[in-house]
């Protein structure tokens, strides 16, 4: 039998070897490549909607379907927006109630304050840029300017600047020009007419300015129907407000309903305003913050368990406290020292300037008299949310001698009455925050002091 003869072994030379070995490293690397970036942009993608999730733009958006009807979301180039009959846009924000009126693709989302958060004249003109409503909304380089700005914290962390113009209404066509930015802004008329006009959620029953004039340059304002009308600028009305959350402004909580709102991250910045303060057995709201609050009843003032009426003077609208047949005098005595928490309460000052000169209304005004009291009124300029109390007199007279002072309809109206008339009374307090002992500020669990 032959002997089977062996083979030879073949050779691996050195260069084929180094090929090999290379190919094979190429191979992991080009595997490695492109696993990292599945995995990077599978994880920035995963990322993104987790990030999404939480934005008030996924929780509007992905609780609502759009609908081409008169009611509810509507899409178009911009985003989204609500138009009609809405209930369940609402969000809580600063211890306050908005409603949603715009959606941005890039998330950011344009709110209006769901009622009137003051009630004063426009200004001496019907420029925005000169008016009080503009001076009263941001802080500008004037003194007293920015009230409405300075009751939120974080604004600038927490808001972006919302584009707008003046728009001209004529014949229910509306034309805008000029483009600028403010952090915050009166009620728009694009954005009331877009979101249903009478026929929509922001018709509240409310007298409120809007941003926008008519063809004779008059200013504009909605109603209490509903119309969009034009008015004086030295006449009264309302002020809703509208600004732009920012774009990384994420949900809580909530559901969007009026019991059930969407409640904002407000990233850490909280102050006191628009919360609750209980002085024994009376409740108040917090209107402005500092190291010294300034408080206003939450009811109108009782004697023994009766409201109580009087009337401003026999005299002039002038608050003063040295005068025995004046208001100011009643509350800083009788009324005082009936309080069971007078020794919690702190002198302040209080603006009784007239409103109007013999040239101008200017914001300003109010601010060229004070007088310090344990116990005032409310100035036609103070942040007021009072919405369940009604004709209440103001502190600032329109002049020293004049027999007529302001009365407060949180309507959207200041109305003039007699000073002998007899009116229900909504005082004015300051306490020092650092007396603040317990409570979170709600209604049902308000802050106390002792």
């Amino acid at each position: 039998m032959a002997k089977k003869k062996k083979r030879k072994k073949k050779q691996v030379g050195k260069k084929e070897y180094l090929f090999n070995v290379l190919s094979i490293l190429i191979v992991i690397i080009f595997a490695l490549v492109i696993g990292y970036r599945s995995i990077y942009y599978y994880s920035k993608q995963t990322n993104k909607k987790e990030k999404e999730a939480f934005t008030l733009k996924s929780a509007v958006v992905e609780t609502n379907r759009l609908t081409k009807g008169d009611n509810g979301l509507h899409k178009d180039k911009e985003g989204y927006y609500f138009t009609g009959i809405v209930d369940n846009n609402y969000v809580s924000f600063f211890n306050r109630l908005f409603r949603v009126v715009r959606i941005y693709d890039d998330n950011s989302v344009k709110l209006v304050s769901n009622s009137n958060e003051a009630v004063f004249d426009f200004g001496d003109s019907s420029n925005y840029d000169k008016s009080n409503v503009y001076k009263w909304l941001n802080k500008t380089t004037e003194e007293h300017s920015g009230i409405y700005y300075n009751t939120f914290s974080g604004v600038e962390q927490l808001l972006k600047k919302t584009n707008y113009c003046i728009p001209k209404f004529k014949d229910e066509d509306i034309k805008c020009t000029d483009s600028k930015s403010d952090y915050f802004l009166p009620l728009s008329l694009e954005d009331y007419i877009l979101a249903g006009g009478k026929k929509g959620f922001m018709n509240t029953e409310e007298n409120s300015y809007l941003l926008g004039i008519n063809d004779k340059n008059d200013n504009l304002y909605v109603d209490e129907e509903g119309n969009v009308e034009d008015i004086s600028y030295y006449n009264p009305s309302g002020i809703k407000v509208e600004f732009t959350l920012n774009t990384d402004i994420k949900v809580i909580n909530g559901t969007g309903t009026l019991n059930d709102p969407y409640v904002i991250d407000q990233k850490k910045n909280d102050n006191y305003v628009n919360k609750y303060l209980k002085l024994d057995s009376d409740l108040y709201k917090i209107y402005e913050n500092g190291d010294v609050l300034r408080l206003i009843k939450a009811d109108y003032i009782k004697v023994n368990n009766e409201y109580y009426e009087g009337p401003f003077s026999n005299l002039y609208g002038t608050f003063n406290p040295f005068y025995r047949r004046n208001i100011a005098y009643f509350l800083n005595t009788t009324y005082y020292n009936s309080l069971s928490y007078k020794d919690l309460l702190e002198e302040c000052e209080f603006y009784i300037g007239e409103v109007s000169d013999t040239t101008s209304v200017d914001y300003k005004n109010i601010y060229g008299e004070t007088i310090t009291n344990k116990v005032g009124l409310p100035n036609m300029y103070d942040y007021n949310s009072t919405k369940k109390l009604n004709d209440y007199f103001l502190i600032n007279t329109i002049s020293k001698t004049s027999k007529v002072v302001h009365v407060f309809d949180f309507r959207g109206i200041i109305n003039n009455s007699s000073v002998d008339d007899n009116k229900k009374i909504v005082p004015t307090v300051c306490v020092r925050k650092s007396m603040i002992k317990k409570g979170t500020g709600t209604i049902s669990n308000p802050y106390k002091m002792r």
